[in-house]
């Protein structure tokens, strides 16, 4: 597979970004997940070729893009917030906390990726290289052509469909209480295929 990254350029932005979270009722049960806030008065965002030199985070109802962005920290999602990511570089995590989309292609990220809580999940033709984990989810999850350095996990997703096909896992496969039971085919994995993903 064609390395994601090799043709990323990145300028750096300046950082003249909120925290996201701010504008989120106080009192309301949300836990916030904090970072430079890159969305607009109306709550888009459309992000390309740039480089963030912290953490990023889209605070609740967010709508982004983006194309060519380099993040040297952690991405974060916030409840309700939808990113489509092509072409990113994560230097950590991606944390995703009940939010409603999160659709990254051709990308790399050097630490895990966790959707929970959440709706519909897609990630094809990247680089993870830690653990990706995806639970609690209410909608489809979608997961190909990837090279996952450790597990990949599903467990008690609802909605689907849930389909995992011709990824390369360096450590296990492990898919549990999801309904309906997951799809897959084409999966190399060094560890383990269990439960509903069994002979994946």
């Amino acid at each position: 597979m064609r390395h994601p990254t090799a043709s990323l350029i990145f300028a750096v932005s300046p950082l003249l970004l909120v925290l996201a979270g701010c504008g989120d009722d106080p009192t309301g049960p949300d836990t916030i997940l904090a970072g430079i806030n890159p969305v607009e008065a109306d709550g888009s965002c459309t992000i390309e070729n740039r480089t963030f030199n912290d953490d990023v985070a889209l605070p609740r109802d967010a709508s982004c893009t983006f194309v060519n962005v380099r993040i040297e920290g952690n991405l974060k999602l916030n409840r309700d917030a939808r990113l489509e990511a092509d072409l990113i570089e994560v230097d950590g995590n991606i944390q995703a906390q009940e939010a409603a989309s999160l659709v990254v292609l051709n990308s790399e990220v050097k630490g895990n990726i966790q959707f929970e809580d959440g709706g519909s999940f897609e990630v094809n033709d990247s680089f993870v290289d830690g653990n990706l984990q995806i639970d609690d989810n209410q909608g489809a999850i979608l997961v190909f052509r990837n090279r996952i350095a450790g597990d990949l996990q599903a467990s008690k997703n609802r909605g689907g469909p849930f389909r995992f096909f011709d990824n390369t896992i360096d450590g296990n496969l492990q898919c549990e209480e999801n309904a309906p039971a997951p799809e897959g085919a084409g999966n190399v994995v060094s560890g383990n295929m269990e439960n509903q993903c069994s002979g994946f």
